[in-house]
């Protein structure tokens, strides 16, 4: 649709957006989000449309937004604090992005927002529920209806996995097309499994990991 010129980046992004403010505080209370920037997230979306009506195309995801777990730091630039989940860190920016996010910048994607997880991607405490933060509460299954039983385990069937909850479910919730996690124990492919997506870890040494 976007390189026959049917809809832009901004329509996209504004499509997310919509759908974010009805579903991740509101409505199905999702809280899949810690943190958005409508702005920004329009801002560079703009950008990748004029680049595109210029016909310079970064990449085959130029112009997609993605939903980058907040555990990666993202600098001041794009609006999106670096918080895993606690309140000490929650109006904390980076000095620079980490090389992951410059990455999916240099390819022209558009970092839409930052997704929740177990705080401090479960290290805070050994039985913490998988996808309860500090910051923003406990991330919701887009599946479970009435969200997670309180009798079940902290990485019960009614819960959405962790720690990596908000980038599964975000995606299963219409919030992006893609979402950026990391692996800690299961941390990828576990929430992925609950949101019936697929999920890839890279190989070691493939991926920048400063």
């Amino acid at each position: 649709l976007l390189r026959g010129g049917h809809t832009t980046s901004v329509d996209i992004v504004k499509a997310y957006l919509a759908q974010i403010d009805r579903h991740n505080k509101a409505g199905l209370e999702l809280h899949a989000i810690i943190s958005v920037n409508a702005e920004t997230a329009l801002a560079q979306a703009a950008a990748r449309d004029n680049e595109r009506s210029e016909g310079k195309v970064r990449s085959p995801l130029h112009g997609i937004p993605i939903i980058v777990k907040d555990a990666i730091i993202t600098s001041e630039s794009l609006g999106l604090p670096t918080t895993v989940g606690a309140f000490a860190f929650k109006d904390t920016y980076g000095r620079k992005n980490a090389s992951v996010i410059d990455i999916l910048l240099e390819h022209g994607m558009i970092i839409l927002a930052k997704a929740s997880l177990t705080e401090f991607c479960g290290l805070k405490a050994t039985c913490i529920t998988a996808g309860w933060s500090a910051v923003n509460g406990q991330t919701q299954s887009a599946y479970i209806e009435g969200g997670f039983r309180s009798e079940d385990l902290f990485i019960g069937r009614s819960g959405p996995g962790g720690s990596s909850s908000g980038s599964a479910v975000g995606v299963s919730a219409g919030f992006a097309p893609l979402s950026l996690g990391t692996e800690t124990s299961g941390s990828v492919c576990m929430p992925a499994n609950r949101a019936g997506l697929y999920s890839i870890t890279a190989s070691r040494g493939s991926v920048p990991m400063e």
